[in-house]
Protein backbone atom coordinates (compact mmCIF):
# COMPACT_ATOMS: atom_id res chain seq x y z
CA UNK A 1 0.00 0.00 0.00
CA UNK A 2 3.01 2.19 0.94
CA UNK A 3 5.03 1.57 -2.18
CA UNK A 4 1.83 2.14 -4.36
CA UNK A 5 1.15 5.74 -2.89
CA UNK A 6 3.73 6.86 -3.57
CA UNK A 7 4.41 5.21 -7.45
CA UNK A 8 3.65 9.07 -9.58
CA UNK A 9 3.93 9.13 -13.24
CA UNK A 10 7.05 10.69 -14.86
CA UNK A 11 5.23 13.66 -15.86
CA UNK A 12 4.14 14.07 -11.75
CA UNK A 13 6.97 17.21 -11.35
CA UNK A 14 6.32 19.22 -14.62
CA UNK A 15 2.63 19.15 -13.94
CA UNK A 16 3.17 20.27 -9.94
CA UNK A 17 5.34 22.98 -11.60
CA UNK A 18 2.76 24.28 -14.28
CA UNK A 19 0.03 24.08 -11.73
CA UNK A 20 1.63 25.57 -8.85
CA UNK A 21 3.72 28.18 -11.24
CA UNK A 22 0.87 29.37 -13.84
CA UNK A 23 -2.41 28.67 -11.16
CA UNK A 24 -0.62 29.47 -7.35
CA UNK A 25 -2.94 29.27 -4.58
CA UNK A 26 -4.45 31.79 -3.35
CA UNK A 27 -2.54 34.63 -1.12
CA UNK A 28 -4.92 34.70 1.43
CA UNK A 29 -7.56 32.36 2.70
CA UNK A 30 -9.31 35.44 4.07
CA UNK A 31 -12.89 36.07 3.20
CA UNK A 32 -11.52 39.92 2.88
CA UNK A 33 -13.35 40.52 -0.47
CA UNK A 34 -16.85 42.18 -0.55
CA UNK A 35 -18.70 42.34 -4.39
CA UNK A 36 -21.35 45.04 -4.78
CA UNK A 37 -24.18 44.73 -7.68
CA UNK A 38 -24.68 48.57 -8.89
CA UNK A 39 -27.62 48.28 -10.68
CA UNK A 40 -28.86 51.60 -12.33
CA UNK A 41 -30.53 52.55 -15.14
CA UNK A 42 -27.83 52.89 -18.07
CA UNK A 43 -25.96 50.05 -17.27
CA UNK A 44 -24.90 47.66 -14.32
CA UNK A 45 -21.44 47.43 -12.81
CA UNK A 46 -20.02 44.95 -10.32
CA UNK A 47 -17.82 46.71 -7.83
CA UNK A 48 -14.59 44.29 -5.99
CA UNK A 49 -13.64 46.03 -2.57
CA UNK A 50 -10.91 44.80 -0.11
CA UNK A 51 -12.47 45.62 3.23
CA UNK A 52 -9.26 44.30 5.09
CA UNK A 53 -7.15 47.19 3.08
CA UNK A 54 -10.37 50.09 1.55
CA UNK A 55 -8.87 48.87 -1.82
CA UNK A 56 -10.75 49.01 -5.04
CA UNK A 57 -9.56 45.58 -6.52
CA UNK A 58 -11.83 45.80 -9.61
CA UNK A 59 -14.71 46.97 -11.39
CA UNK A 60 -16.75 45.99 -14.40
CA UNK A 61 -20.03 47.67 -16.29
CA UNK A 62 -22.38 46.26 -18.91
CA UNK A 63 -24.82 48.81 -20.92
CA UNK A 64 -28.44 47.82 -20.87
CA UNK A 65 -31.25 49.50 -22.89
CA UNK A 66 -33.97 51.05 -22.40
CA UNK A 67 -37.72 51.16 -24.44
CA UNK A 68 -39.82 54.35 -25.36
CA UNK A 69 -42.27 52.50 -26.76
CA UNK A 70 -45.63 55.62 -26.28
CA UNK A 71 -44.44 59.35 -25.35
CA UNK A 72 -43.68 59.36 -21.92
CA UNK A 73 -42.71 55.58 -21.57
CA UNK A 74 -39.49 54.49 -20.43
CA UNK A 75 -39.39 50.63 -19.61
CA UNK A 76 -36.83 47.86 -19.82
CA UNK A 77 -35.99 43.99 -19.68
CA UNK A 78 -35.82 42.66 -16.31
CA UNK A 79 -34.22 39.81 -18.29
CA UNK A 80 -31.56 41.78 -19.38
CA UNK A 81 -31.41 43.56 -15.93
CA UNK A 82 -30.63 40.17 -14.50
CA UNK A 83 -28.53 39.00 -17.18
CA UNK A 84 -26.23 42.16 -16.94
CA UNK A 85 -25.78 41.48 -13.27
CA UNK A 86 -24.59 38.20 -13.99
CA UNK A 87 -22.00 39.10 -16.79
CA UNK A 88 -20.36 41.55 -14.94
CA UNK A 89 -19.79 39.04 -11.84
CA UNK A 90 -18.60 36.26 -14.23
CA UNK A 91 -16.29 39.10 -15.74
CA UNK A 92 -15.06 40.07 -12.26
CA UNK A 93 -14.48 36.21 -11.22
CA UNK A 94 -12.08 35.95 -14.40
CA UNK A 95 -9.99 39.39 -13.39
CA UNK A 96 -9.40 38.57 -10.48
CA UNK A 97 -8.22 35.24 -11.57
CA UNK A 98 -5.77 36.54 -13.78
CA UNK A 99 -4.74 38.56 -11.24
CA UNK A 100 -4.03 35.70 -9.04
CA UNK A 101 -7.26 36.31 -6.39
CA UNK A 102 -8.83 33.61 -5.36
CA UNK A 103 -13.02 34.47 -5.92
CA UNK A 104 -13.33 32.04 -3.16
CA UNK A 105 -12.26 35.69 -1.21
CA UNK A 106 -15.29 37.12 -1.84
CA UNK A 107 -17.31 37.00 1.42
CA UNK A 108 -20.66 38.34 0.52
CA UNK A 109 -22.35 40.54 -2.75
CA UNK A 110 -24.52 43.21 -2.52
CA UNK A 111 -27.07 45.26 -4.51
CA UNK A 112 -27.75 49.28 -4.74
CA UNK A 113 -30.71 49.81 -7.71
CA UNK A 114 -32.30 52.19 -9.31
CA UNK A 115 -34.69 53.11 -7.44
CA UNK A 116 -38.84 52.53 -8.26
CA UNK A 117 -38.56 50.69 -11.01
CA UNK A 118 -40.71 47.95 -11.07
CA UNK A 119 -40.86 44.12 -12.32
CA UNK A 120 -43.53 41.58 -11.44
CA UNK A 121 -42.55 38.42 -12.35
CA UNK A 122 -44.87 35.00 -12.17
CA UNK A 123 -43.33 32.88 -8.42
CA UNK A 124 -43.72 29.83 -10.24
CA UNK A 125 -41.46 30.09 -13.77
CA UNK A 126 -39.35 32.96 -12.13
CA UNK A 127 -40.33 34.69 -15.22
CA UNK A 128 -40.88 38.58 -15.96
CA UNK A 129 -44.77 38.69 -17.30
CA UNK A 130 -45.00 42.40 -18.27
CA UNK A 131 -41.72 45.29 -18.57
CA UNK A 132 -39.91 46.65 -16.35
CA UNK A 133 -41.50 49.98 -16.07
CA UNK A 134 -38.58 52.61 -15.07
CA UNK A 135 -38.75 55.55 -11.98
CA UNK A 136 -39.27 58.08 -14.73
CA UNK A 137 -42.23 56.67 -16.66
CA UNK A 138 -45.37 58.81 -16.83
CA UNK A 139 -47.75 56.64 -18.12
CA UNK A 140 -49.81 56.52 -14.93
CA UNK A 141 -49.76 60.18 -14.68
CA UNK A 142 -54.02 60.12 -15.55
CA UNK A 143 -54.51 57.46 -12.79
CA UNK A 144 -52.03 59.58 -10.59
CA UNK A 145 -54.30 62.58 -11.30
CA UNK A 146 -57.94 60.44 -10.12
CA UNK A 147 -56.23 59.63 -7.09
CA UNK A 148 -55.88 63.13 -6.37
CA UNK A 149 -59.01 64.09 -6.99
CA UNK A 150 -60.58 61.36 -4.72
CA UNK A 151 -58.25 62.89 -1.98
CA UNK A 152 -59.81 66.20 -2.27
CA UNK A 153 -56.99 67.43 -4.61
CA UNK A 154 -54.38 66.88 -2.30
CA UNK A 155 -51.04 65.31 -3.59
CA UNK A 156 -49.66 64.90 0.14
CA UNK A 157 -53.01 63.28 1.12
CA UNK A 158 -50.23 60.12 2.43
CA UNK A 159 -47.44 62.47 3.44
CA UNK A 160 -47.55 61.33 6.99
CA UNK A 161 -47.48 57.63 6.51
CA UNK A 162 -45.14 57.65 3.31
CA UNK A 163 -43.46 60.66 3.17
CA UNK A 164 -43.97 60.97 -0.21
CA UNK A 165 -47.05 62.49 -2.15
CA UNK A 166 -49.11 60.79 -4.90
CA UNK A 167 -47.10 60.56 -8.09
CA UNK A 168 -46.01 58.89 -11.38
CA UNK A 169 -42.61 58.50 -9.30
CA UNK A 170 -43.02 55.91 -7.63
CA UNK A 171 -43.69 51.97 -7.41
CA UNK A 172 -47.48 51.70 -6.15
CA UNK A 173 -49.14 53.51 -9.16
CA UNK A 174 -46.93 51.29 -12.02
CA UNK A 175 -48.02 48.19 -10.15
CA UNK A 176 -52.26 49.19 -10.78
CA UNK A 177 -51.49 49.61 -13.85
CA UNK A 178 -49.55 46.49 -14.67
CA UNK A 179 -52.61 44.50 -13.21
CA UNK A 180 -54.86 46.82 -15.62
CA UNK A 181 -53.06 47.19 -18.16
CA UNK A 182 -50.99 43.84 -18.80
CA UNK A 183 -53.53 40.33 -19.05
CA UNK A 184 -50.62 37.99 -18.24
CA UNK A 185 -49.72 40.33 -15.04
CA UNK A 186 -53.51 40.07 -13.88
CA UNK A 187 -53.89 36.10 -14.84
CA UNK A 188 -50.42 35.57 -12.80
CA UNK A 189 -52.20 37.66 -10.20
CA UNK A 190 -55.10 35.44 -10.31
CA UNK A 191 -53.45 32.41 -10.20
CA UNK A 192 -52.33 33.57 -7.05
CA UNK A 193 -48.75 33.70 -9.23
CA UNK A 194 -47.89 36.96 -9.19
CA UNK A 195 -44.79 38.75 -7.23
CA UNK A 196 -43.85 42.09 -7.55
CA UNK A 197 -40.89 44.55 -6.97
CA UNK A 198 -38.07 47.04 -7.11
CA UNK A 199 -35.34 46.26 -8.79
CA UNK A 200 -33.55 44.73 -5.47
CA UNK A 201 -36.39 42.81 -5.34
CA UNK A 202 -36.17 41.20 -8.73
CA UNK A 203 -32.10 40.11 -8.07
CA UNK A 204 -32.51 38.97 -5.00
CA UNK A 205 -35.52 36.41 -6.18
CA UNK A 206 -33.47 35.42 -9.08
CA UNK A 207 -29.76 35.31 -7.30
CA UNK A 208 -31.57 33.04 -4.50
CA UNK A 209 -34.05 31.02 -6.60
CA UNK A 210 -36.88 32.65 -4.63
CA UNK A 211 -36.39 34.37 -1.63
CA UNK A 212 -38.79 37.06 -2.25
CA UNK A 213 -37.13 40.46 -0.07
CA UNK A 214 -36.35 44.11 -0.04
CA UNK A 215 -35.02 46.19 2.43
CA UNK A 216 -36.22 49.50 4.06
CA UNK A 217 -34.92 52.09 1.40
CA UNK A 218 -36.49 50.84 -1.23
CA UNK A 219 -39.53 49.53 0.28
CA UNK A 220 -39.64 53.64 1.32
CA UNK A 221 -39.85 54.52 -2.19
CA UNK A 222 -43.38 52.26 -2.65
CA UNK A 223 -45.25 54.84 -1.80
CA UNK A 224 -47.27 51.49 0.12
CA UNK A 225 -45.07 51.45 2.86
CA UNK A 226 -45.81 53.11 6.55
CA UNK A 227 -42.27 54.77 7.47
CA UNK A 228 -43.28 54.85 11.05
CA UNK A 229 -44.25 51.70 11.68
CA UNK A 230 -41.80 50.59 8.96
CA UNK A 231 -44.43 48.07 7.82
CA UNK A 232 -46.43 47.89 4.27
CA UNK A 233 -49.61 49.57 4.89
CA UNK A 234 -53.20 48.45 4.43
CA UNK A 235 -54.77 51.18 4.19
CA UNK A 236 -51.92 52.35 1.18
CA UNK A 237 -52.84 49.23 -0.14
CA UNK A 238 -56.69 49.59 -0.66
CA UNK A 239 -56.15 53.19 -2.01
CA UNK A 240 -54.06 51.57 -4.92
CA UNK A 241 -56.35 48.73 -4.89
CA UNK A 242 -53.62 46.24 -4.95
CA UNK A 243 -52.76 42.95 -1.82
CA UNK A 244 -50.12 42.97 -0.09
CA UNK A 245 -49.30 39.20 -0.38
CA UNK A 246 -48.18 40.26 -3.89
CA UNK A 247 -45.12 42.35 -2.27
CA UNK A 248 -42.08 41.73 -0.72
CA UNK A 249 -41.17 40.64 3.15
CA UNK A 250 -39.36 43.76 4.36
CA UNK A 251 -35.52 43.36 6.19
CA UNK A 252 -32.69 45.56 6.99
CA UNK A 253 -30.71 47.25 5.23
CA UNK A 254 -27.65 45.05 6.19
CA UNK A 255 -28.48 41.93 6.54
CA UNK A 256 -27.90 38.56 4.80
CA UNK A 257 -30.96 37.85 1.99
CA UNK A 258 -29.45 34.13 1.06
CA UNK A 259 -27.11 32.71 -0.89
CA UNK A 260 -26.84 32.89 -4.30
CA UNK A 261 -28.51 29.83 -6.24
CA UNK A 262 -27.85 30.36 -10.36
CA UNK A 263 -25.30 27.76 -11.09
CA UNK A 264 -25.04 29.73 -14.33
CA UNK A 265 -23.35 32.57 -11.82
CA UNK A 266 -19.44 31.77 -10.99
CA UNK A 267 -20.10 33.17 -7.09
CA UNK A 268 -22.44 30.72 -6.91
CA UNK A 269 -22.81 30.06 -3.28
CA UNK A 270 -21.54 33.35 -2.14
CA UNK A 271 -23.57 35.48 0.70
CA UNK A 272 -26.03 37.91 -0.56
CA UNK A 273 -26.13 40.89 1.70
CA UNK A 274 -26.36 44.27 1.99
CA UNK A 275 -28.98 46.04 0.11
CA UNK A 276 -29.70 50.10 -0.61
CA UNK A 277 -31.33 52.19 -3.09
CA UNK A 278 -28.75 54.26 -4.77
CA UNK A 279 -29.10 57.98 -3.72
CA UNK A 280 -29.30 56.18 0.04
CA UNK A 281 -26.24 53.82 -0.67
CA UNK A 282 -24.28 57.22 -1.96
CA UNK A 283 -25.54 58.69 1.02
CA UNK A 284 -23.77 56.10 3.41
CA UNK A 285 -20.83 55.52 1.24
CA UNK A 286 -20.41 59.42 1.68
CA UNK A 287 -20.88 59.57 5.21
CA UNK A 288 -21.27 56.39 7.53
CA UNK A 289 -19.26 56.59 10.47
CA UNK A 290 -18.86 53.91 13.13
CA UNK A 291 -21.04 56.20 15.84
CA UNK A 292 -24.69 56.59 14.01
CA UNK A 293 -24.72 59.92 16.19
CA UNK A 294 -21.49 61.14 13.68
CA UNK A 295 -23.98 60.89 10.34
CA UNK A 296 -26.85 63.04 11.75
CA UNK A 297 -27.46 66.06 9.58
CA UNK A 298 -24.76 65.22 6.96
CA UNK A 299 -25.90 66.11 3.42
CA UNK A 300 -24.50 64.91 0.18
CA UNK A 301 -25.63 66.19 -3.20
CA UNK A 302 -25.19 63.61 -6.64
CA UNK A 303 -25.02 65.49 -10.19
CA UNK A 304 -26.12 63.84 -12.25
CA UNK A 305 -28.55 63.80 -15.44
CA UNK A 306 -30.49 65.27 -12.89
CA UNK A 307 -29.01 66.39 -8.80
CA UNK A 308 -30.50 64.58 -5.87
CA UNK A 309 -29.82 65.92 -2.25
CA UNK A 310 -30.22 63.95 0.72
CA UNK A 311 -29.87 65.09 4.47
CA UNK A 312 -29.92 62.64 6.84
CA UNK A 313 -31.69 63.62 9.70
CA UNK A 314 -31.83 60.62 12.25
CA UNK A 315 -33.80 58.95 14.03
CA UNK A 316 -36.97 60.85 13.69
CA UNK A 317 -38.89 61.89 10.64
CA UNK A 318 -39.78 65.05 9.73
CA UNK A 319 -42.07 66.80 7.08
CA UNK A 320 -41.40 69.36 5.32
CA UNK A 321 -44.40 71.49 3.95
CA UNK A 322 -42.89 72.69 0.71
CA UNK A 323 -42.20 68.99 -0.58
CA UNK A 324 -39.31 67.54 0.03
CA UNK A 325 -39.65 64.00 0.12
CA UNK A 326 -39.12 62.10 3.72
CA UNK A 327 -37.52 58.83 2.94
CA UNK A 328 -35.52 56.02 5.22
CA UNK A 329 -31.86 56.72 4.63
CA UNK A 330 -31.00 53.28 6.53
CA UNK A 331 -31.38 50.54 9.20
CA UNK A 332 -27.87 49.03 9.25
CA UNK A 333 -28.95 46.11 10.72
CA UNK A 334 -31.99 44.18 13.00
CA UNK A 335 -30.96 46.42 16.61
CA UNK A 336 -29.81 49.38 14.64
CA UNK A 337 -31.98 52.58 14.38
CA UNK A 338 -33.40 53.53 11.61
CA UNK A 339 -32.22 56.65 10.16
CA UNK A 340 -34.22 58.93 7.99
CA UNK A 341 -33.24 61.60 5.08
CA UNK A 342 -35.19 64.71 3.29
CA UNK A 343 -34.56 64.39 -0.31
CA UNK A 344 -35.00 66.70 -3.05
CA UNK A 345 -34.50 66.46 -6.74
CA UNK A 346 -33.62 69.10 -9.90
CA UNK A 347 -34.57 67.83 -12.99
CA UNK A 348 -31.68 69.29 -15.07
CA UNK A 349 -28.07 69.45 -13.95
CA UNK A 350 -26.01 67.48 -16.42
CA UNK A 351 -28.71 67.83 -18.53
CA UNK A 352 -28.87 71.35 -18.66
CA UNK A 353 -24.88 71.25 -19.82
CA UNK A 354 -25.64 68.40 -22.26
CA UNK A 355 -28.27 70.89 -23.28
CA UNK A 356 -25.64 74.01 -24.13
CA UNK A 357 -23.26 71.41 -25.39
CA UNK A 358 -25.29 69.68 -28.07
CA UNK A 359 -27.93 71.12 -28.62
CA UNK A 360 -26.79 75.29 -28.50
CA UNK A 361 -23.28 73.80 -29.85
CA UNK A 362 -21.74 76.31 -27.41
CA UNK A 363 -18.48 74.30 -26.07
CA UNK A 364 -16.47 70.74 -27.52
CA UNK A 365 -16.30 68.71 -24.04
CA UNK A 366 -16.26 69.88 -20.17
CA UNK A 367 -12.91 70.85 -20.06
CA UNK A 368 -13.54 73.42 -22.40
CA UNK A 369 -16.60 74.25 -21.33
CA UNK A 370 -15.33 74.60 -17.95
CA UNK A 371 -12.21 77.08 -19.12
CA UNK A 372 -15.04 79.28 -20.67
CA UNK A 373 -17.56 79.73 -17.89
CA UNK A 374 -14.29 80.30 -15.95
CA UNK A 375 -12.35 82.97 -17.91
CA UNK A 376 -16.43 84.48 -18.23
CA UNK A 377 -16.71 85.09 -14.51
CA UNK A 378 -13.33 86.49 -14.52
CA UNK A 379 -14.06 88.73 -17.05
CA UNK A 380 -17.07 89.90 -15.33
CA UNK A 381 -16.85 93.18 -12.81
CA UNK A 382 -16.46 92.02 -9.55
CA UNK A 383 -19.02 90.15 -7.30
CA UNK A 384 -21.76 90.51 -10.12
CA UNK A 385 -24.10 87.95 -11.34
CA UNK A 386 -26.43 89.54 -13.53
CA UNK A 387 -27.00 86.58 -15.92
CA UNK A 388 -29.26 83.69 -14.85
CA UNK A 389 -30.23 80.53 -16.64
CA UNK A 390 -34.02 78.94 -15.60
CA UNK A 391 -33.61 75.16 -17.12
CA UNK A 392 -37.24 74.42 -16.72
CA UNK A 393 -37.31 72.03 -19.42
CA UNK A 394 -39.73 69.67 -17.48
CA UNK A 395 -40.92 71.76 -15.27
CA UNK A 396 -39.23 73.11 -11.76
CA UNK A 397 -39.48 70.94 -8.91
CA UNK A 398 -39.20 71.38 -5.13
CA UNK A 399 -39.37 73.86 -3.69
CA UNK A 400 -41.19 75.63 -6.34
CA UNK A 401 -43.59 72.63 -8.01
CA UNK A 402 -43.93 74.74 -10.67
CA UNK A 403 -44.88 71.95 -13.43
CA UNK A 404 -45.78 74.45 -15.95
CA UNK A 405 -42.92 76.53 -15.99
CA UNK A 406 -40.71 77.24 -19.08
CA UNK A 407 -36.95 77.65 -19.17
CA UNK A 408 -35.44 81.42 -19.67
CA UNK A 409 -32.06 83.05 -19.84
CA UNK A 410 -32.31 86.28 -17.61
CA UNK A 411 -30.05 89.56 -17.51
CA UNK A 412 -28.30 88.20 -21.05
CA UNK A 413 -26.82 91.66 -22.45
CA UNK A 414 -24.50 92.60 -26.04
CA UNK A 415 -21.37 92.48 -23.86
CA UNK A 416 -22.34 88.69 -22.68
CA UNK A 417 -20.31 85.61 -24.53
CA UNK A 418 -20.69 82.07 -24.56
CA UNK A 419 -19.17 81.69 -21.50
CA UNK A 420 -21.46 83.30 -19.88
CA UNK A 421 -24.13 81.11 -20.97
CA UNK A 422 -21.95 78.14 -19.91
CA UNK A 423 -21.31 79.70 -16.53
CA UNK A 424 -25.02 80.31 -16.25
CA UNK A 425 -25.82 76.44 -16.59
CA UNK A 426 -23.29 75.46 -14.35
CA UNK A 427 -24.37 77.52 -11.46
CA UNK A 428 -28.16 76.98 -11.84
CA UNK A 429 -27.51 73.67 -10.42
CA UNK A 430 -25.78 75.54 -7.16
CA UNK A 431 -28.72 77.66 -7.13
CA UNK A 432 -31.48 75.15 -7.15
CA UNK A 433 -29.20 72.70 -4.50
CA UNK A 434 -29.52 76.09 -2.50
CA UNK A 435 -33.22 76.08 -3.38
CA UNK A 436 -33.75 72.74 -1.68
CA UNK A 437 -31.66 73.26 1.48
CA UNK A 438 -33.51 76.12 2.28
CA UNK A 439 -36.72 74.69 2.26
CA UNK A 440 -35.34 71.92 4.29
CA UNK A 441 -34.82 74.65 6.76
CA UNK A 442 -37.49 76.20 6.58
CA UNK A 443 -40.34 73.75 6.08
CA UNK A 444 -40.75 72.18 9.71
CA UNK A 445 -43.82 73.04 11.18
CA UNK A 446 -41.96 76.39 12.24
CA UNK A 447 -38.64 74.63 13.20
CA UNK A 448 -35.98 76.81 11.64
CA UNK A 449 -32.61 74.98 10.86
CA UNK A 450 -29.48 76.11 9.57
CA UNK A 451 -28.10 75.43 6.76
CA UNK A 452 -25.29 72.85 6.27
CA UNK A 453 -21.87 73.67 6.90
CA UNK A 454 -20.29 71.35 4.88
CA UNK A 455 -22.28 69.11 2.03
CA UNK A 456 -20.25 65.96 -0.10
CA UNK A 457 -20.73 65.69 -3.29
CA UNK A 458 -20.14 63.12 -6.27
CA UNK A 459 -21.34 62.15 -9.81
CA UNK A 460 -20.09 63.13 -13.45
CA UNK A 461 -20.98 66.54 -13.10
CA UNK A 462 -18.98 67.01 -9.75
CA UNK A 463 -15.82 67.42 -11.63
CA UNK A 464 -16.63 70.66 -12.59
CA UNK A 465 -14.66 73.65 -10.48
CA UNK A 466 -17.25 75.85 -11.84
CA UNK A 467 -20.12 74.15 -10.49
CA UNK A 468 -18.13 73.11 -6.99
CA UNK A 469 -16.72 76.67 -5.97
CA UNK A 470 -20.54 78.36 -7.16
CA UNK A 471 -22.19 75.96 -4.72
CA UNK A 472 -19.25 76.52 -2.36
CA UNK A 473 -20.16 80.70 -3.11
CA UNK A 474 -23.95 79.97 -2.92
CA UNK A 475 -24.67 77.92 -0.23
CA UNK A 476 -21.96 79.23 2.19
CA UNK A 477 -20.88 75.92 2.48
CA UNK A 478 -17.95 74.22 1.88
CA UNK A 479 -17.66 71.66 -0.78
CA UNK A 480 -15.69 67.89 0.05
CA UNK A 481 -15.61 66.04 -3.41
CA UNK A 482 -14.42 62.44 -2.21
CA UNK A 483 -11.39 60.57 -3.84
CA UNK A 484 -12.91 57.78 -6.07
CA UNK A 485 -16.37 59.29 -5.90
CA UNK A 486 -17.49 56.95 -9.21
CA UNK A 487 -17.65 54.12 -7.11
CA UNK A 488 -19.39 56.15 -4.08
CA UNK A 489 -22.43 54.28 -4.49
CA UNK A 490 -21.47 51.12 -4.41
CA UNK A 491 -19.09 52.28 -1.50
CA UNK A 492 -21.90 52.64 0.77
CA UNK A 493 -23.84 48.86 -0.66
CA UNK A 494 -20.08 47.73 0.30
CA UNK A 495 -20.50 48.92 3.81
CA UNK A 496 -24.35 47.61 4.43
CA UNK A 497 -22.45 44.27 3.02
CA UNK A 498 -19.76 44.16 5.36
CA UNK A 499 -21.82 44.74 8.47
CA UNK A 500 -24.68 42.04 7.05
CA UNK A 501 -21.61 39.50 7.54
CA UNK A 502 -19.95 40.85 10.76
CA UNK A 503 -16.87 42.32 9.04
CA UNK A 504 -15.57 45.89 9.89
CA UNK A 505 -16.28 48.10 7.66
CA UNK A 506 -14.33 51.19 8.97
CA UNK A 507 -11.01 50.31 6.61
CA UNK A 508 -14.08 50.76 3.70
CA UNK A 509 -14.28 54.95 4.20
CA UNK A 510 -10.64 55.22 3.44
CA UNK A 511 -11.61 54.86 -0.08
CA UNK A 512 -13.44 58.32 -0.06
CA UNK A 513 -10.20 59.61 1.52
CA UNK A 514 -6.97 61.51 0.12
CA UNK A 515 -3.33 60.26 0.56
CA UNK A 516 -2.48 64.15 0.62
CA UNK A 517 -3.07 67.89 2.19
CA UNK A 518 -2.54 68.94 -1.34
CA UNK A 519 -5.29 66.15 -3.51
CA UNK A 520 -7.86 67.52 -0.19
CA UNK A 521 -7.40 70.94 -1.16
CA UNK A 522 -7.63 70.02 -4.39
CA UNK A 523 -11.19 68.92 -3.96
CA UNK A 524 -12.65 71.05 -1.20
CA UNK A 525 -14.16 74.42 -2.04
CA UNK A 526 -14.48 76.97 0.38
CA UNK A 527 -17.27 80.11 0.26
CA UNK A 528 -15.19 83.45 -1.62
CA UNK A 529 -17.93 85.87 -1.39
CA UNK A 530 -19.42 87.28 1.84
CA UNK A 531 -23.32 87.16 3.12
CA UNK A 532 -24.23 90.16 1.89
CA UNK A 533 -22.99 89.13 -1.89
CA UNK A 534 -24.64 85.98 -1.73
CA UNK A 535 -28.03 86.98 -0.84
CA UNK A 536 -27.63 89.57 -3.53
CA UNK A 537 -27.19 86.79 -6.22
CA UNK A 538 -30.06 84.46 -4.50
CA UNK A 539 -32.45 87.06 -4.59
CA UNK A 540 -31.64 87.45 -8.86
CA UNK A 541 -31.88 84.20 -9.18
CA UNK A 542 -35.89 83.87 -7.54
CA UNK A 543 -36.85 87.17 -9.15
CA UNK A 544 -35.57 84.79 -12.44
CA UNK A 545 -37.90 81.79 -11.16
CA UNK A 546 -40.99 84.04 -11.52
CA UNK A 547 -40.19 84.93 -14.95
CA UNK A 548 -39.94 81.01 -16.00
Amino acid sequence: MLQRSLRVGPGWALRSLRRNFFFPPSRSKEKDLIGVIDQGTSSTRFVVFNAATGELVCTHQVPIGREHPHLGWVQQSPNQIYHSAIKCMNDAVATLKTRWISPERISVVGITNQRETTIAWNSKTGKPVCPAIVWSDNRTSECIQNLIKKNKDNRFAFQKLTGLPIDSYFSAMKIHWMLHNYCEVMGTYTRDKLKVGTVDSWLIYKLTGGQHLTDYTNASRTNLFNINSCKFDGDLCDAYELSDCILPRVITSAEVYGKINDRNCRLYGTRLGGVLGDQQAALVGQTWEPNPEHQMSKVKVTFGTGAFILWDIGKSPHFNSYGLLTTIAHKMGPEANVHYALEGSIACSGATMDWIQNKLGMFYDHASGSKLAEEALKRRESHEDACYLIPAFSGLLCPYWKEDAKSVLVGFDEDCTKGDVIAAGYRSSAYQTHAVLQAACEGNNGEKWELPKQISVDGGLSRSPVLMQSLADITGASIYRPNNSEVITALGAAIASAISVGIDPSKLTELRKYSTNEEIEANTFKPRVDKKIRQRWIQGYENAVKLS
